[in-house]
């Protein structure tokens, strides 16, 4: 199966789609798992597995199904409650085996060990903050860019600036998180400079 897009982003419609396409001869049985990414972009950073019951945040219609040879399939992701600030899922589509009454008779039967390979496709999904406030500073103590706002923002470039406002730009490729902070790679600061980040 092949799975499209790979990134999805959740703005304040509230919804967007996935779509799965068969790349078999036989139908295909789908399981469907999303989890949330605590501290993304971080070397913190993990994922959890939330109940559907428990996470307003993202819902994922339908869990598990049936996907005939050829046929592609609408998944709607739905965020019931836009969150304070932005949150990160992955959405992971697994194949699974026929249910053993669908089976054919010599399958069921076959006690032989079988290698195959078992794909999961992992889908990245960002859902959008309630009121999107964007807010970078830089902690010249730590060195790193710091995120106050409620959602991500990539950092392209940081400028080392004089008292004239004149500014010499270093390229960073740093994606800041609500929360989060990223140390800058290519800079040393120090307290007599000032600093600004382009996006």
């Amino acid at each position: 199966m092949s799975v499209y897009p790979m990134v999805v982003e959740i703005d304040s419609s509230g919804s967007s789609i996935v779509q799965v396409s068969s790349k078999s001869d036989e139908p295909q049985f789908v399981k469907v798992d999303a989890k949330i990414i605590r501290n993304p972009g971080t070397n913190k950073e993990k994922e959890e597995s939330l109940s559907q019951w428990e996470s307003k945040g993202l819902i994922v219609t339908p869990q598990k199904f049936a996907l005939a040879s050829g046929v592609k399939r609408v998944i709607r992701l739905i965020s019931i409650e836009p969150p304070e600030k932005e949150t990160v899922w992955r959405v992971y589509f697994e194949g699974l085996a026929a249910p053993e009454e669908l089976q054919a008779p010599s399958e069921k039967g076959d006690f032989k060990p079988k290698i195959g390979v078992n794909l999961i496709w992992g889908v990245l999904v960002h859902v959008a903050p309630l009121k999107p406030v964007v807010s970078l500073k830089i902690d010249k103590a730590s060195g790193e860019v710091v995120n106050t706002g409620t959602q991500r923002v990539p950092v392209k470039e940081i400028g080392v600036c004089d008292r004239q406002d004149s500014c010499k730009w270093f390229p960073e490729n740093l994606t800041v998180y609500p929360d989060t902070s990223r140390k800058i790679k290519r800079i040393n600061l120090n307290s007599r400079d000032t600093y600004k980040i382009r996006s």
